[in-house]
């Protein structure tokens, strides 16, 4: 039954080839990063986590064999479990590989999982959070899989987040997608007397966070993450305005010196030199 099952997975994948092959992931292990083309455009491009030096991760060309959304390890974790009378027996299987794309029948897949700078599974690829659900949802059985490069020891990575890229149909080429851009733009419009009322609020949460017992830890850590999150997008809110504030004081100043030359109002600064320049209204006084 096995075999039949395998079987066809295998005609369905050749059909996919046949017919759907504009798809590929292209998977960089010196880099650790993953990227997904569509007609040689690139669609997203996220975080990996390959096969740690007892387990490297095979290069080479592959294909996706099978995609399943919920798979449970048949190998990993091996435990190690002491009875009652001395002996210990080995319990095999049991891991979550959510969002799972098989790359081979031997245990190669594609999977979300825990990916920090450094290779760190059993020889699959770990894909980030989020970028493994797009991935998923955008890949087909049959589409193309490209291993390539050795992996390091450690990988240097930004402390930014690795910003997702999506083809959109109007425009040309791949755009980025930035969620805090909104909120930013959101929060500069309110004063500086509210942003820093906010800010004190949110130093006064996260001290009484530290200090009580009253949440669990992880309650404890998603709630200091989302106070984290605000904090930086209010102080970046901040930073716009003070730009913008800069730039309008600038003005001003052009037309106080505009003013001081004693050139009439029609010609002061207000939308551009150009204007200034080819108006009629340019003269002096």
């Amino acid at each position: 039954m096995k075999q039949i099952i395998k079987y066809l997975i295998v005609v369905a994948a050749l059909t996919a080839v046949v017919f759907g092959g504009s798809k590929k992931i292209v998977v960089d292990l010196t880099k650790q990063e993953a990227y997904a083309y569509e007609n040689g455009k690139l669609v997203y491009s996220g975080w990996i986590s390959s096969g740690r030096a007892e387990f490297k991760t095979r290069t080479g060309r592959f294909r996706v064999l099978q995609k399943e959304k919920e798979h449970i390890s048949n190998e990993w974790p091996k435990k190690e479990i002491k009875l009652k009378n001395g002996k210990k027996r080995v319990e095999v299987g049991g891991a979550k590989m959510p969002f799972m794309m098989r790359l081979t029948w031997s245990g190669i897949a594609l999977h979300e999982g825990y990916t920090p700078n450094y290779p760190a599974s059993h020889g699959c690829i770990r894909v980030a959070k989020g970028f493994a659900k797009k991935l998923y949802m955008w890949a087909s059985v049959g589409t193309r899989v490209v291993v390539k490069g050795k992996a390091p020891k450690r990988v240097a990575r930004s402390n930014k987040k690795f910003r997702y890229y999506y083809a959109s149909k109007k425009s040309k080429g791949a755009k980025r997608l930035s969620k805090s851009s909104k909120w930013v733009n959101y929060y500069a419009k309110l004063s500086y007397k509210k942003l820093n009322k906010i800010l004190r609020k949110k130093y006064r949460q996260k001290k009484y966070l530290l200090a009580t017992k009253k949440y669990s830890y992880k309650k404890k850590v998603q709630k200091l993450k989302k106070i984290k999150w605000l904090v930086k997008i209010i102080k970046e809110a901040k930073h716009q305005k003070y730009l913008s504030k800069k730039s309008s004081l600038k003005k001003l100043a052009k037309a106080y010196r505009y003013r001081r030359l004693g050139l009439n109002k029609s010609s002061y600064p207000y939308q551009s030199q150009k204007l200034l320049i080819n108006s009629r209204n340019w003269h002096l006084n």
